[in-house]
């Protein structure tokens, strides 16, 4: 039997693989939103960035809404819209054939909605849990994002696959549960089940503990991978989600550096 770990390797087209962010500026009904540069704006940026990670080769592009601070609980409907007229004409544009994904911040019902209507085939977020964070209690809609996926048609062996993130990555889970706890538990909730986890590199041995517990998912850094530390977590994780360390002087709502990618790249591909 193929397991989430096989599928998604298959998917990347490789065993080890790195998940490229491309944020946006803030869409319509973000209080940062440019109504001067409008989505002119939003789209140029987007062609710019996720081209520079395209011709250094990064294995898959996450589409993300990082600057709609703060984040609401389901995206309002003038960002629904935005987020899947961008990430088409991206798409689109730039003719990407490797994976692309969609991570809808607090929203992981709109981001499936937004992946089915755009052909991506993975999406990253929250599918379990109530979290509490800078914004607000975060409760995730599980049995929405679920039913929604049910009458979409789709099914548990194909993409979209579902990256959950367990182990306080987006904020401190109300459940009490431990990471471990968290992915023993989803991993055997057949009607309510993700793909792979995302996880902090805060303690690689609790990430080992995750790992031996469910072999069949696949572990995905989910923040502070950078140029130093990369080779190490790549000893423990299958993969990673990448940010900052690929922007303008490391800063998470700088534009993508194409430097700094490529050399992420070149460290990236030296590992065996």
């Amino acid at each position: 039997m193929t397991t989430n770990k096989e599928r998604i390797a298959k998917l990347m087209g490789a065993d080890k693989y790195v998940i490229a962010c491309a944020h946006f500026i803030a869409l319509p009904g973000a209080p940062a939103y440019d109504r001067d540069g409008g989505m002119n704006k939003i789209i140029d940026q987007a062609l710019r960035d996720t081209k520079i990670l395209l011709d250094n080769g990064v294995h898959s592009v996450l589409f993300v809404n990082e600057a709609d601070l703060p984040y609401k609980e389901h995206l309002p409907i003038e960002g629904v819209a935005a987020f899947t007229a961008v990430v088409n004409t991206v798409v689109r544009e730039l003719d990407i054939k490797i994976p692309h994904g969609i991570n809808c911040i607090f929203d992981a019902t709109t981001g499936l909605a937004v992946a089915n209507a755009t052909g991506a085939s993975f999406l990253r977020g929250n599918f379990a849990g109530v979290w509490a964070t800078n914004y607000g209690l975060y409760i995730t809609h599980a049995p929405d994002f679920f039913r929604l996926k049910a009458n979409l048609g789709m099914k548990q062996t194909d993409p979209p696959y579902f990256f959950h993130n367990i182990g306080g990555a987006v904020g401190a889970d109300l459940t009490g549960k431990t990471a471990l706890e968290q992915a023993k538990s989803i991993a055997h909730d057949l009607h309510a089940q993700p793909h792979a986890w995302g996880m902090a590199p805060v303690d690689l041995d609790k990430v080992r503990e995750v790992k031996e517990a469910t072999p069949e998912f696949p572990i995905v850094v989910a923040k502070s991978t950078n140029h130093d530390n990369v080779k190490k977590l790549m000893e423990v994780y299958d993969g990673t989600i990448v940010a900052s360390c690929l922007h303008e002087d490391g800063k998470l709502f700088a534009q993508v550096d194409a430097e700094r990618t490529t050399r992420f790249m070149d460290i990236f591909r030296s590992i065996k």
